[in-house]
């Protein structure tokens, strides 16, 4: 059974997640987490 969509929401708050499968490293510098934390509050 598949699972209902996730709200898309205008205004509505969400959790970014940053960590890959099974734990793995997502990002291999910090400069590419700091330009991921960039990036996320530029969307703010």
């Amino acid at each position: 059974m598949a699972r209902p969509p996730r709200a898309d929401v205008a205004g509505g708050l969400y959790h970014a997640l940053n960590c890959g499968i099974l734990r793995a490293s997502v990002f291999s510098k910090d400069a590419e987490f700091e330009a991921f934390e960039r990036i996320l509050s530029e969307g703010l």
